[in-house]
């Protein structure tokens, strides 16, 4: 009977990093044409796999699921409406449902999904860091910019790295598993040291500062007021310019005022753009296109500003419904060690997001674990022997 349920337990891990392999395809397989279209077809069948599994087989439709349908399924009309980069945004939008649909699912499933999303990390930033290290001026020529290596240009690591580390400490906290999280989260530090990844390293750094210090202070440090850093900033930074006020110490002493000046001229573009249509916004655009409205960008480097060009005020509204479902749930336990990961999760997100917009199918798939977080907080107790049982339970 173990033996079965260990070849059982083994095929769902198998199954699950066959669907989820293929949407941690990056830039890197651009350069080799008929590997590239394979693993989009590889990426479109997980597609299919997933949403007939889901929709035939498991028949339970979570609300935030719904949601991601419909914000995805709002940018998809709106890129058509308005002659932008459809193929693009397509290739996104089902890449995202897939993962959404997955990590819904297996919520049934924790150890396996557990093991196989961390594997399937594991695999991309070990050979992205092995490639830093063999290959310190880049790895191949990219369309934009020529240190590239596995994981791409190195600003976009970190949509790899952020779900990676929630994932990894969930998977200690279930299973007081270690080793495999220490190793890994090293590899994380050191890849964004070796690029010299500033905002990666800035997000990082806030994510462990909090985690060391500052996590079982919820009452401030929560998934909640982690959002608002992007309000904040938007509106004193992107829209009033305080930054200004703050020459003297960033040109001065960090001697970084010409590169923020850069943004601040993409920023000012942005905020023309959206203001000529706030409502609804312009849907996702090709690079050309992009790069007439900001310049020398093709992203208007801040997300809460990225999401008002693409879709306007309907799309932040969804967004929001997204973030505040997937924080109802997490208020639950919000004193739970599980919680307080997941939340620092999205705090390093939001930090890095705040010059660098990304919304990606496992950055998406961080809602839909918040959503279920319930179901990975563990409490230890003494069982009838007297020996370490876990169980679920609710904390807080």
């Amino acid at each position: 009977m173990v033996r079965k349920n260990s070849e059982r337990q083994f095929i769902n891990w198998l199954t699950i990093v066959f669907l989820t392999m293929p949407h941690l395809k990056t830039g890197f397989w651009g350069q080799f044409g008929t590997l590239d279209l394979m693993i989009d077809i590889w990426r479109l069948l997980s597609f299919f796999i997933v949403f007939i599994w889901y929709f035939f087989v498991w028949r339970r439709v979570s609300r935030i699921v719904v949601l991601f349908f419909v914000a995805e399924g709002y940018l998809m009309i709106n890129t058509m409406i308005h002659g932008g980069n459809l193929y693009d945004c397509v290739k996104a939008a089902f890449s995202i449902m897939a993962v959404a649909l997955l990590y819904d699912m297996l919520e049934g499933f924790k150890m396996e999904f557990l093991e196989a999303q961390l594997f399937c990390f594991e695999i991309v930033i070990y050979i992205n860091l092995f490639t830093e290290i063999a290959y310190p001026d880049g790895l191949y020529q990219g369309t934009l910019y020529s240190a590239n290596w596995f994981l791409g240009y190195y600003n976009t690591h970190t949509r790899y790295f952020i779900p990676a580390l929630m994932i990894a400490y969930i998977y200690k906290d279930y299973t007081g598993k270690k080793m495999r999280i220490y190793f890994l989260t090293a590899a994380i530090f050191l890849s964004a040291l070796l690029v010299w990844s500033g905002g990666t390293i800035a997000a990082l750094g806030i994510m462990s500062i909090v985690y060391i210090f500052f996590k079982n202070r919820t009452g401030i440090f929560n998934y909640y007021n982690y959002w608002l850093i992007h309000l904040v900033f938007f509106v004193l930074v992107i829209v009033m310019k305080l930054q200004n006020y703050l020459r003297w110490f960033i040109d001065g002493v960090l001697g970084k005022w010409s590169s923020l000046t850069g943004r601040m001229l993409v920023w000012q573009a942005g905020l023309e753009l959206v203001g000529r249509s706030f409502i609804f916004g312009y849907g996702v655009e090709g690079d050309e296109a992009r790069q007439r409205h900001f310049l020398w960008a093709v992203h208007s480097h801040n997300q809460l500003l990225e999401i008002l060009c693409q879709g306007g005020i309907i799309y932040l509204i969804l967004m929001l419904m997204i973030v505040g479902t997937a924080g109802k749930c997490l208020g639950r336990n919000r004193s739970s060690e599980t919680v307080k990961v997941i939340s620092i999760a999205f705090l390093g997100w939001c930090v890095h997001s705040l010059v660098e917009p990304y919304i990606t199918s496992f950055l998406m798939g961080m809602f839909i674990i918040a959503y279920h977080s319930q179901s990975y907080v563990k409490v230890w107790t003494k069982g009838i022997y007297g020996e370490n049982v876990r169980r679920q339970g609710r904390i807080g």
